[in-house]
């Protein structure tokens, strides 16, 4: 019996042991996570910062090529008009 219960200690030993590798490698793991969560909420706060730019940016982009369209269309309408004149001032 005593080599049976020396055998048992050391199999309850080794499973004691086992655990404790376990649990130090899921403290490991929990730190891990705990850096990517803190990395991921600062990557979803620069992109909605980012987005918040592009948008600005877009809208802006939009007004401005409105405007472009409008100059081209006066521009055009101008000179045409202008032609116009010139032909009946100087035939």
């Amino acid at each position: 019996m005593s080599e049976f219960g020396a055998a048992l200690q050391a199999y309850n030993q080794e499973i004691v042991k086992c655990l404790e590798e376990l649990k130090r490698k899921r403290e490991e793991m929990l730190d891990i996570i705990c850096k990517q969560e803190t990395n991921k909420s600062v990557l979803e706060r620069n992109i909605n910062v980012l987005k918040g730019k592009l948008d600005v940016l877009n809208e802006r982009l939009d007004r401005d090529k409105s405007i472009f369209e409008q100059y081209e269309h006066t521009i055009k309408e101008t000179e045409e008009g202008f032609k116009k004149s010139k032909g009946i001032l100087y035939p």
